[in-house]
């Protein structure tokens, strides 16, 4: 009697540890889930982010503004022929992401294509069964819609398209950039004519304060900024200027008199070129 009691109080123990190596097993890899979706997003909930979206039917280009709590939702005209990037010539936007998928660039294409009509960085993108966006992402996005907590402005940009800087700036404008108001030059060392227009159109559309654009010296491969001094690297202006770039070099240059600016964007060839 007593063995067969040791024996069915010793499986309890057994079947209690294999819960508990179960449970424990479960949390890692929950937490390896979330971990590798939270590396992955596009999005850090945090600063703004703009997605365009071609899921349902509709082209919505959706800008979130954390710090506000609002989100923007744009309907594009369904039919919209945009100039397409990197020499693929006009196309309609919402068959741009094929296109580029022919040569296995389709997100990277589209991304650039919205940005480059709308003067504005955009760094999600939505289509029926593709998206860049983690599921991480999507919960933060799916909660903002389920809680009505923002507010949200709609706008039909039908006939509206020769205007869209105006749009941009006047509903998206960055104050705490503008307040900055730190002089910035663009330069031009991509070997490709327009790309520092290009880039002067996605700062100043939201606040930057833009004082030179012309052609660097000579030719670099990768972009960059340069600052003219160390407290520089911790203001808003570089932060933005950053976000449109991506990861480039920051660079201390303390003679940046010949430019007339406290930080120079030197875009780059891969700025330029084919992702």
């Amino acid at each position: 009697m007593n063995k067969a009691k040791s024996k069915s109080n010793k499986n309890k123990a057994f079947f209690r540890l294999g819960l508990w190596f179960l449970a424990i097993l479960t949390l890692v890899l929950v937490g390896a889930a979330g971990y590798k979706a939270v590396k992955s997003s596009v999005w850090d909930g945090q600063n703004r982010l703009g997605l365009i979206d071609l899921s349902r039917g509709q082209i919505e280009l959706i800008n979130y503004l954390p710090a506000e709590k609002k989100e923007y939702i744009w309907t594009i005209p369904a039919d919209l022929a945009v100039d397409v990037p990197f020499g693929y010539g006009r196309y309609q936007l919402r068959k741009v992401f094929q296109l580029g998928e022919l040569d296995g660039i389709g997100e990277s294409l589209l991304l650039r294509t919205t940005s480059n009509l709308f003067g504005l960085k955009i760094d999600a993108f939505k289509l029926e069964g593709k998206t860049n966006l983690s599921w991480w992402d999507r919960l933060r996005i799916n909660f903002i819609g389920l809680t009505k907590s923002w507010q949200t402005t709609r706008l039909d940009l039908t006939g509206q398209i020769g205007r869209l800087d105006q749009i941009v700036n006047e509903n998206l404008f960055d104050s705490q950039l503008a307040k900055e108001a730190i002089a910035i030059a663009v330069l031009n060392a991509s070997g490709e004519a327009g790309e520092a227009n290009l880039v002067t159109r996605l700062i100043t559309n939201l606040g930057g304060h833009v004082v030179t654009i012309g052609n660097s010296d000579q030719p670099e491969e990768q972009s960059e900024i340069w600052v003219g001094s160390d407290d520089l690297k911790n203001s808003v202006t570089l932060k933005f200027l950053k976000a449109i770039l991506g990861p480039v070099p920051v660079k201390l240059e303390s003679n940046l008199l010949q430019y007339r600016s406290d930080i120079v964007v030197v875009v780059g060839r891969d700025y330029a070129t084919l992702p």
